[in-house]
Protein backbone atom coordinates (compact mmCIF):
# COMPACT_ATOMS: atom_id res chain seq x y z
CA UNK A 1 0.00 0.00 0.00
CA UNK A 2 1.27 3.52 -0.76
CA UNK A 3 2.46 5.52 2.23
CA UNK A 4 -0.21 7.80 3.74
CA UNK A 5 -0.14 11.37 2.50
CA UNK A 6 0.90 14.19 4.77
CA UNK A 7 -1.78 16.57 5.98
CA UNK A 8 -2.18 19.81 4.07
CA UNK A 9 -0.15 22.69 5.48
CA UNK A 10 2.10 20.44 7.54
CA UNK A 11 5.15 22.17 6.06
CA UNK A 12 7.18 18.95 6.18
CA UNK A 13 9.25 18.24 3.11
CA UNK A 14 8.35 15.07 1.19
CA UNK A 15 10.59 12.10 1.77
CA UNK A 16 12.97 11.53 -1.14
CA UNK A 17 12.40 8.26 -3.01
CA UNK A 18 14.69 5.44 -1.98
CA UNK A 19 17.34 4.50 -4.51
CA UNK A 20 17.66 0.88 -5.51
CA UNK A 21 21.08 -0.67 -5.09
CA UNK A 22 22.51 -2.38 -8.12
CA UNK A 23 22.73 -6.16 -8.09
CA UNK A 24 20.20 -6.78 -5.31
CA UNK A 25 17.57 -8.91 -7.08
CA UNK A 26 15.73 -6.00 -8.69
CA UNK A 27 13.72 -8.37 -10.90
CA UNK A 28 12.00 -10.48 -8.24
CA UNK A 29 8.24 -10.20 -7.73
CA UNK A 30 8.81 -8.51 -4.38
CA UNK A 31 11.16 -5.92 -5.84
CA UNK A 32 8.94 -5.27 -8.87
CA UNK A 33 5.87 -4.86 -6.66
CA UNK A 34 7.67 -2.44 -4.34
CA UNK A 35 8.84 -0.43 -7.33
CA UNK A 36 5.33 -0.44 -8.81
CA UNK A 37 3.88 0.86 -5.54
CA UNK A 38 6.34 3.77 -5.69
CA UNK A 39 5.49 4.51 -9.32
CA UNK A 40 1.73 4.31 -8.78
CA UNK A 41 1.93 6.60 -5.73
CA UNK A 42 4.09 9.08 -7.66
CA UNK A 43 1.77 9.15 -10.68
CA UNK A 44 -1.32 9.55 -8.52
CA UNK A 45 0.27 12.51 -6.73
CA UNK A 46 1.36 14.09 -10.03
CA UNK A 47 -2.16 13.68 -11.39
CA UNK A 48 -3.68 15.19 -8.25
CA UNK A 49 -1.17 18.08 -8.33
CA UNK A 50 -2.09 18.86 -11.94
CA UNK A 51 -5.77 18.83 -11.00
CA UNK A 52 -5.01 21.17 -8.06
CA UNK A 53 -3.18 23.57 -10.39
CA UNK A 54 -6.10 23.56 -12.82
CA UNK A 55 -8.63 24.28 -10.09
CA UNK A 56 -6.63 27.02 -8.34
CA UNK A 57 -4.88 28.60 -11.32
CA UNK A 58 -1.49 28.34 -9.62
CA UNK A 59 1.70 26.70 -10.79
CA UNK A 60 3.73 23.62 -9.97
CA UNK A 61 5.82 25.32 -7.28
CA UNK A 62 2.70 26.38 -5.38
CA UNK A 63 1.35 22.82 -5.58
CA UNK A 64 4.55 21.38 -4.14
CA UNK A 65 4.62 23.95 -1.32
CA UNK A 66 1.27 22.67 -0.05
CA UNK A 67 2.87 19.39 0.99
CA UNK A 68 -0.19 17.45 -0.19
CA UNK A 69 1.69 15.54 -2.88
CA UNK A 70 4.67 13.91 -1.15
CA UNK A 71 5.34 11.35 -3.88
CA UNK A 72 5.45 13.89 -6.71
CA UNK A 73 8.42 15.96 -7.81
CA UNK A 74 8.47 19.49 -9.17
CA UNK A 75 9.89 18.33 -12.51
CA UNK A 76 7.22 15.67 -13.02
CA UNK A 77 4.41 18.08 -12.19
CA UNK A 78 5.81 20.64 -14.64
CA UNK A 79 6.15 17.99 -17.32
CA UNK A 80 2.56 16.84 -16.75
CA UNK A 81 1.33 20.44 -17.00
CA UNK A 82 3.13 20.86 -20.33
CA UNK A 83 1.69 17.58 -21.69
CA UNK A 84 -1.80 18.35 -20.48
CA UNK A 85 -3.67 16.96 -17.50
CA UNK A 86 -3.50 13.18 -17.21
CA UNK A 87 -7.03 11.82 -17.21
CA UNK A 88 -8.22 10.21 -14.02
CA UNK A 89 -8.76 6.91 -15.85
CA UNK A 90 -5.02 6.17 -16.14
CA UNK A 91 -1.82 6.80 -14.23
CA UNK A 92 0.18 7.80 -17.31
CA UNK A 93 -0.78 9.33 -20.65
CA UNK A 94 0.96 6.48 -22.54
CA UNK A 95 -0.35 3.68 -20.34
CA UNK A 96 -1.81 0.68 -22.20
CA UNK A 97 -5.37 0.15 -20.89
CA UNK A 98 -7.13 2.39 -18.45
CA UNK A 99 -6.90 1.56 -14.76
CA UNK A 100 -10.36 -0.03 -14.80
CA UNK A 101 -9.56 -2.06 -17.92
CA UNK A 102 -6.36 -3.34 -16.34
CA UNK A 103 -8.22 -4.47 -13.24
CA UNK A 104 -10.83 -6.23 -15.38
CA UNK A 105 -8.21 -8.04 -17.49
CA UNK A 106 -6.40 -9.17 -14.34
CA UNK A 107 -9.65 -10.41 -12.78
CA UNK A 108 -10.46 -12.29 -16.02
CA UNK A 109 -7.04 -13.99 -15.92
CA UNK A 110 -7.51 -14.92 -12.27
CA UNK A 111 -11.01 -16.29 -12.97
CA UNK A 112 -9.54 -18.50 -15.71
CA UNK A 113 -6.87 -19.74 -13.30
CA UNK A 114 -9.49 -20.47 -10.63
CA UNK A 115 -11.39 -22.59 -13.19
CA UNK A 116 -8.20 -24.58 -13.92
CA UNK A 117 -7.77 -22.91 -17.33
CA UNK A 118 -4.82 -20.57 -16.73
CA UNK A 119 -3.96 -18.18 -19.55
CA UNK A 120 -0.47 -17.31 -20.73
CA UNK A 121 0.82 -13.96 -21.95
CA UNK A 122 -0.24 -14.77 -25.52
CA UNK A 123 -3.91 -15.21 -24.54
CA UNK A 124 -3.78 -12.17 -22.26
CA UNK A 125 -2.29 -10.11 -25.12
CA UNK A 126 -5.21 -11.09 -27.32
CA UNK A 127 -7.63 -10.21 -24.52
CA UNK A 128 -6.01 -6.77 -24.22
CA UNK A 129 -6.39 -6.18 -27.98
CA UNK A 130 -10.03 -7.26 -27.68
CA UNK A 131 -10.61 -4.68 -24.91
CA UNK A 132 -8.90 -1.93 -26.89
CA UNK A 133 -10.91 -2.70 -30.04
CA UNK A 134 -14.12 -2.63 -28.00
CA UNK A 135 -13.23 0.78 -26.56
CA UNK A 136 -12.36 2.13 -30.02
CA UNK A 137 -15.70 0.88 -31.40
CA UNK A 138 -17.55 2.47 -28.48
CA UNK A 139 -15.74 5.77 -29.09
CA UNK A 140 -16.77 5.76 -32.77
CA UNK A 141 -20.36 4.97 -31.85
CA UNK A 142 -20.39 7.95 -29.47
CA UNK A 143 -18.57 10.08 -32.09
CA UNK A 144 -15.73 10.70 -29.65
CA UNK A 145 -17.99 12.78 -27.45
CA UNK A 146 -17.72 13.56 -23.77
CA UNK A 147 -16.42 10.72 -21.65
CA UNK A 148 -14.64 8.91 -24.48
CA UNK A 149 -11.09 7.72 -23.86
CA UNK A 150 -9.14 7.75 -27.08
CA UNK A 151 -6.48 5.16 -27.82
CA UNK A 152 -3.03 6.61 -27.18
CA UNK A 153 0.04 5.90 -29.32
CA UNK A 154 1.07 2.78 -27.36
CA UNK A 155 -2.46 1.37 -27.41
CA UNK A 156 -2.71 1.90 -31.18
CA UNK A 157 0.56 0.03 -31.65
CA UNK A 158 -0.69 -2.79 -29.43
CA UNK A 159 -3.93 -3.15 -31.42
CA UNK A 160 -2.06 -3.27 -34.73
CA UNK A 161 0.55 -5.73 -33.45
CA UNK A 162 0.38 -9.50 -33.57
CA UNK A 163 1.52 -12.11 -31.08
CA UNK A 164 2.59 -11.49 -27.50
CA UNK A 165 3.05 -8.01 -26.10
CA UNK A 166 6.50 -7.15 -24.83
CA UNK A 167 8.06 -8.70 -21.74
CA UNK A 168 8.57 -5.17 -20.37
CA UNK A 169 4.86 -4.45 -20.59
CA UNK A 170 3.89 -7.63 -18.72
CA UNK A 171 6.49 -7.19 -15.98
CA UNK A 172 5.08 -3.71 -15.35
CA UNK A 173 1.47 -4.86 -15.78
CA UNK A 174 1.65 -7.63 -13.16
CA UNK A 175 3.53 -5.38 -10.74
CA UNK A 176 1.00 -2.57 -11.29
CA UNK A 177 -1.88 -4.98 -10.51
CA UNK A 178 -0.20 -6.11 -7.30
CA UNK A 179 0.32 -2.47 -6.35
CA UNK A 180 -3.46 -2.07 -6.78
CA UNK A 181 -3.95 -5.06 -4.43
CA UNK A 182 -4.84 -7.55 -7.18
CA UNK A 183 -2.86 -10.70 -6.35
CA UNK A 184 -1.66 -11.87 -9.76
CA UNK A 185 1.69 -13.18 -10.91
CA UNK A 186 3.25 -15.46 -13.50
CA UNK A 187 3.66 -19.06 -12.39
CA UNK A 188 4.89 -22.37 -13.74
CA UNK A 189 4.36 -26.01 -12.80
CA UNK A 190 7.18 -26.42 -10.33
CA UNK A 191 7.05 -30.24 -10.20
CA UNK A 192 5.54 -31.99 -13.26
CA UNK A 193 5.23 -35.18 -11.22
CA UNK A 194 2.44 -33.49 -9.24
CA UNK A 195 0.18 -33.31 -12.33
CA UNK A 196 -1.56 -36.57 -13.28
CA UNK A 197 -3.40 -37.55 -16.43
CA UNK A 198 -5.49 -40.74 -16.54
CA UNK A 199 -7.42 -42.39 -19.34
CA UNK A 200 -9.49 -45.55 -19.59
CA UNK A 201 -10.77 -47.92 -22.24
CA UNK A 202 -13.23 -50.87 -22.25
CA UNK A 203 -11.88 -54.39 -22.69
CA UNK A 204 -14.32 -57.22 -23.66
CA UNK A 205 -13.72 -60.48 -21.82
CA UNK A 206 -15.83 -63.32 -23.19
CA UNK A 207 -16.38 -62.46 -26.87
CA UNK A 208 -14.90 -65.78 -27.95
CA UNK A 209 -14.15 -66.47 -31.63
CA UNK A 210 -14.55 -70.21 -31.23
CA UNK A 211 -16.81 -72.49 -29.24
CA UNK A 212 -20.17 -71.61 -27.73
CA UNK A 213 -21.26 -68.00 -28.25
CA UNK A 214 -24.02 -66.12 -26.50
CA UNK A 215 -27.00 -65.51 -28.78
CA UNK A 216 -29.28 -62.49 -29.08
CA UNK A 217 -32.46 -61.89 -31.08
CA UNK A 218 -31.93 -60.00 -34.37
CA UNK A 219 -33.67 -59.15 -37.63
CA UNK A 220 -33.48 -61.94 -40.22
CA UNK A 221 -30.68 -61.37 -42.71
CA UNK A 222 -28.93 -58.68 -40.65
CA UNK A 223 -25.80 -58.89 -38.55
CA UNK A 224 -25.43 -58.33 -34.81
CA UNK A 225 -23.64 -54.98 -34.53
CA UNK A 226 -24.28 -53.96 -30.92
CA UNK A 227 -22.74 -55.68 -27.95
CA UNK A 228 -24.16 -55.40 -24.46
CA UNK A 229 -24.33 -57.35 -21.24
CA UNK A 230 -26.40 -60.06 -22.97
CA UNK A 231 -23.59 -61.23 -25.21
CA UNK A 232 -20.37 -60.00 -23.64
CA UNK A 233 -18.77 -58.77 -20.45
CA UNK A 234 -16.49 -55.76 -20.33
CA UNK A 235 -14.06 -54.53 -17.76
CA UNK A 236 -12.50 -51.06 -17.68
CA UNK A 237 -8.74 -50.64 -18.10
CA UNK A 238 -7.37 -47.43 -16.60
CA UNK A 239 -3.80 -46.11 -16.73
CA UNK A 240 -2.34 -42.95 -15.23
CA UNK A 241 0.77 -40.90 -16.01
CA UNK A 242 2.26 -37.74 -14.59
CA UNK A 243 3.79 -34.96 -16.69
CA UNK A 244 7.29 -36.39 -16.24
CA UNK A 245 6.15 -39.53 -18.11
CA UNK A 246 5.98 -41.84 -15.09
CA UNK A 247 3.29 -44.53 -15.34
CA UNK A 248 1.42 -45.39 -12.13
CA UNK A 249 0.53 -48.93 -13.17
CA UNK A 250 -2.70 -50.48 -14.41
CA UNK A 251 -6.15 -50.49 -12.86
CA UNK A 252 -8.79 -53.03 -13.89
CA UNK A 253 -12.41 -52.28 -12.99
CA UNK A 254 -14.82 -55.21 -13.06
CA UNK A 255 -18.12 -56.24 -11.53
CA UNK A 256 -16.97 -59.79 -10.89
CA UNK A 257 -16.59 -61.11 -7.36
CA UNK A 258 -14.11 -63.81 -8.40
CA UNK A 259 -11.51 -64.09 -11.16
CA UNK A 260 -11.57 -66.83 -13.79
CA UNK A 261 -9.22 -68.22 -16.42
CA UNK A 262 -10.70 -66.06 -19.19
CA UNK A 263 -9.13 -63.01 -17.49
CA UNK A 264 -5.64 -64.56 -17.69
CA UNK A 265 -3.34 -64.72 -20.65
CA UNK A 266 0.07 -66.29 -21.02
CA UNK A 267 2.72 -63.57 -21.06
CA UNK A 268 5.22 -63.61 -23.99
CA UNK A 269 8.66 -64.95 -23.22
CA UNK A 270 10.83 -62.36 -21.51
CA UNK A 271 7.94 -60.01 -20.76
CA UNK A 272 7.93 -58.19 -17.44
CA UNK A 273 5.24 -59.17 -14.97
CA UNK A 274 3.43 -57.22 -12.28
CA UNK A 275 5.54 -57.29 -9.13
CA UNK A 276 4.61 -53.97 -7.46
CA UNK A 277 8.12 -52.65 -8.00
CA UNK A 278 9.18 -49.22 -9.24
CA UNK A 279 11.10 -49.34 -12.51
CA UNK A 280 12.86 -45.98 -12.82
CA UNK A 281 14.66 -47.04 -16.01
CA UNK A 282 11.29 -47.37 -17.78
CA UNK A 283 9.46 -44.75 -15.65
CA UNK A 284 6.75 -47.10 -14.45
CA UNK A 285 5.23 -48.84 -11.46
CA UNK A 286 4.77 -52.52 -12.32
CA UNK A 287 1.50 -52.83 -10.46
CA UNK A 288 -2.01 -54.01 -11.29
CA UNK A 289 -4.92 -52.95 -9.11
CA UNK A 290 -8.27 -54.73 -9.53
CA UNK A 291 -11.28 -52.68 -8.42
CA UNK A 292 -14.83 -54.02 -8.20
CA UNK A 293 -17.86 -51.82 -8.93
CA UNK A 294 -21.52 -52.60 -9.44
CA UNK A 295 -21.53 -52.23 -13.25
CA UNK A 296 -17.85 -52.78 -13.93
CA UNK A 297 -17.29 -49.14 -14.88
CA UNK A 298 -15.13 -46.50 -13.26
CA UNK A 299 -16.68 -44.53 -10.43
CA UNK A 300 -15.42 -41.60 -8.40
CA UNK A 301 -14.72 -43.90 -5.47
CA UNK A 302 -12.77 -46.46 -7.51
CA UNK A 303 -10.76 -43.74 -9.29
CA UNK A 304 -9.74 -42.03 -6.04
CA UNK A 305 -8.88 -45.45 -4.63
CA UNK A 306 -6.55 -46.15 -7.56
CA UNK A 307 -4.79 -42.78 -7.25
CA UNK A 308 -4.38 -43.27 -3.51
CA UNK A 309 -2.99 -46.78 -3.90
CA UNK A 310 -0.62 -45.68 -6.68
CA UNK A 311 0.71 -42.74 -4.71
CA UNK A 312 1.17 -44.93 -1.62
CA UNK A 313 3.22 -47.43 -3.61
CA UNK A 314 5.32 -44.78 -5.34
CA UNK A 315 5.74 -42.58 -2.28
CA UNK A 316 6.49 -38.88 -2.29
CA UNK A 317 7.72 -37.74 -5.74
CA UNK A 318 11.04 -36.57 -4.29
CA UNK A 319 11.77 -40.13 -3.17
CA UNK A 320 12.15 -41.24 -6.77
CA UNK A 321 14.17 -38.26 -8.04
Amino acid sequence: MPAPRRAAGSGAAPEPPKKRKAGQQSHTNKALTARAIEIVASREDVRDAVAWCASTGQGAKAAMRTGNFPHATLGKVRQALLQGSTACDRDHHLQILTNLERIRVAEWALACADNHKPQGNAAISEKIREVLRARHAANKKRKYGKGCVRLNKCETQAVNSQGVLSHTFFSHFYAWCRAKEVGIELGVIGDPRRVLNADETPQPLDMAQKGRKAKVAKRQGSAVRTSDTENKETLTVNMCWDLSGFNYGVQLVTKRKTLSDDMLIAAPAGARQFDDKIDLAHLQLRSCLISRTKEGIQTEESFIHSIFKGSRRVGHPTERS
